[in-house]
């Protein structure tokens, strides 16, 4: 597999960065838009992640409706929120893309897609046979390709298989397949778990990621957090590492969340945090756990009953489930579950689930448990931070947090994993200090929420 190169690999003037949440793709685009300008290549960065984010990762004020990044001024950003009313957004795009003074400026644009799976659906939708024009670009394979970004993760393959799928049912078929975040064999009893894995996961991916052209980018020791690192992200790793250390001497147990839920009769564990966290892996581990201790498992997640369905079309069922003895519900669902639960296809907007949850949470606030899970990185732990703050202004607060994928208990002695540790800790700290303690560190393997 080779290494990602934008001025090799990109071959269509529109590139679209598309996968599941938390598998990088907002860096892998702004670094392959980054290095395209820096090639000389006027290029536009359409981000629909959130757009704070965006404003961090440049170190600048974004305007409308494009703005340039003064250190790099062959590049401008179009920064789109995403909680915009989809046909909205598609509509804006297309009136700016298919404006000839805007459509022959650029040699590339590229665009990050903040959530997949519902751009997809929408697109599918009757709403947009109209759209003819933007539509027929977008899958035109002359002119359009879009690279599925993955983390060598089974969970990730999975959902990214099911994008290929629905890419091509709606016309778009120039894919690339690029696998993020790669260990390299190194030295290394922790080094070589993480390589293990991974090549355990790409073996077992599904068929239909093999039909594709595939590219790598290497696992690197610090964040992608700023316009720096953003840029050397394609090209070379750096180690850095410092003395801290993380502040709880013994981080608490999988066991200890299972003994709260018994010994304090919770009826409803809600599990909040945003995709790629490895939610869904605790769901089902703490499902597992609890059947065995002998409780009635029902376990919701948008795979199985949308939010929006589970709390506000079967509102009574919901509760008479939860007064049925011996029994624990757990909830299961991604940020954007909360952000997006609520709209409608014709645009219009319902009570949305993020207004539902807590009602539910504060009539049942007694037998309740909310779990909040992150991985030890800037964006998600931020993610989640900032849903913490939201909760607590309603008066709820948080009983536990998880902190998935941690590379700092497996004691890595390679370089690399030391210094990606290193730049762990801040964040394993400040959620201890926020969780006064009651946070459990799950060490690095295979999975992803």
């Amino acid at each position: 597999m080779y290494h990602f190169n934008p001025q090799e690999d990109i071959q269509t003037k529109y590139i679209v960065f598309a996968g599941p949440g938390g598998s990088g793709k907002t860096s892998a685009a702004c670094a392959a838009a980054v290095s395209l300008a820096d090639h000389g290549h006027r290029t536009l960065f359409i981000g629909t992640d959130a757009i704070s984010h965006l404003s961090e990762l440049f170190d600048m004020q974004l305007t409308t409706p494009t703005t340039t990044v003064p250190q790099i001024p062959k590049l401008d950003i179009m920064a789109i929120d995403p909680l915009q009313d989809f046909e909205h957004v598609f509509l804006q795009l297309e009136q700016f893309l298919m404006n000839p003074k805007n459509r022959f400026r650029y040699s590339y644009v590229i665009a990050d897609i903040w959530d997949t799976e519902w751009m997809l659906q929408e697109l599918r939708s009757p709403l947009f046979s109209d759209h003819h024009e933007l539509m027929d670009v977008l899958t035109n394979p002359s002119q359009t390709s879009a690279f599925l970004v993955s983390r060598p993760l089974t969970t990730e393959f999975c959902k990214t298989a099911q994008a290929v799928q629905r890419l091509r049912s709606i016309g778009i078929t120039n894919l690339l397949l690029l696998v993020n975040s790669l260990a390299l064999r190194d030295d290394g009893a922790a080094a070589r778990i993480i390589y293990q894995l991974q090549q355990k996961a790409i073996a077992a991916m599904p068929a239909i990621l093999y039909e594709l052209p595939a590219r790598q980018i290497p696992m690197r020791s610090y964040s992608i957090s700023n316009t720096s690192s953003v840029r050397s992200s394609l090209r070379e790793d750096y180690f850095t590492s410092s003395p801290e250390r993380i502040d709880a001497s013994e981080p608490r147990q999988l066991q200890d969340i299972v003994h709260s839920i018994q010994t304090n009769n919770r009826k409803l564990v809600i599990i909040l945090g945003s995709s790629g966290s490895g939610k869904s892996t605790l769901a089902r581990n703490l499902a597992r756990r609890l059947s065995h201790q002998n409780k009635r498992v029902h376990l919701y997640s948008s795979s199985n009953m949308p939010l929006k369905y589970l709390l506000s079309d079967n509102l009574v069922a919901f509760h008479e489930l939860l007064e049925q003895p011996n029994t624990v519900v757990i909830l299961d669902y991604s940020a954007k579950e909360y952000a997006l639960g609520g709209m409608r296809r014709d645009g219009k907007k319902i009570t949305t689930a993020q207004h539902l949850l807590p009602q539910i949470q504060l009539m049942l606030s007694d037998v309740t448990e909310i779990i909040m899970v992150t991985t030890p990185e800037k964006e998600p732990a931020t993610q989640a931070m900032r849903m913490q703050n939201f909760l607590q202004h309603l008066g709820i607060c948080i009983d536990y947090w998880v902190v998935n994928q941690s590379i700092y208990p497996m004691k890595p002695d390679s370089s690399l994993l030391k210094a990606k540790a290193s730049f762990e800790i801040p964040w394993i700290n400040e959620i201890c200090r926020r969780s006064n303690g009651h946070f459990v560190l799950v060490p690095w393997e295979d999975h992803a929420g």
